[in-house]
């Protein structure tokens, strides 16, 4: 999933860089998808948040299926069935759209968690790159610092939400 997510992000960040103010992300000259070469333009924050939060409810729709099996198959009632049974239950009981069941929640919580995500790494990488005035690639302990403390953020805005997932997703797992 978060290599769908930086995937995404990749490409609308490639996608945003071909408009004519080029608003999102200016690359040093050499093209480097390392968050140590990007800057990003001050100021602009939500526009991180708006490609996380994009690509988090894409990929998140695209992938709810294997969450509802998943969740199906986590229920102690399923013990023995294999993904296979899993599906075809849902399909009997509620066709196609029984895949996507409660997905409203879950592209609720990954599209939120993916935008804090991305605009708290887009901004910790600004203001580092900001002060790092010899302007070599960042050490990788700063990148896997922000990654770590952006990752804390999104837990910690999305966590209620999780929780109202996971009680939808397990009530509607009893059933198949």
């Amino acid at each position: 999933l978060s290599l769908s997510l930086s995937l995404c992000f990749v490409l609308f960040q490639s996608i945003c860089d071909h408009f004519p103010n080029r608003i999102i992300v200016i690359m040093t000259e050499k093209p480097n998808l390392s968050p140590a070469h990007h800057k990003t333009v001050p100021g602009f924050p939500w526009l991180s948040f708006l490609a996380g939060a994009t690509s988090g409810a894409l990929s998140n729709a695209i992938l709810q299926p294997l969450d509802v099996a998943k969740t199906s198959l986590i229920n102690p009632q399923s013990a023995g069935r294999s993904m296979t049974q899993v599906y075809r239950d849902i399909l009997e009981k509620e066709n196609v759209k029984g895949l996507w069941k409660g997905m409203h929640l879950a592209v609720l919580r990954i599209s939120i968690g993916a935008g804090v995500y991305f605009s708290c790494q887009s901004t910790m990488l600004e203001h580092l790159n900001r002060d790092n005035n010899d302007h070599k690639p960042l050490p990788p302990s700063y990148i896997f610092g922000v990654g770590m403390a952006s990752r804390a953020a999104a837990v910690l805005v999305c966590c209620p939400i999780s929780v109202m997932k996971t009680r939808v997703e397990g009530s509607m797992a009893t059933s198949y």
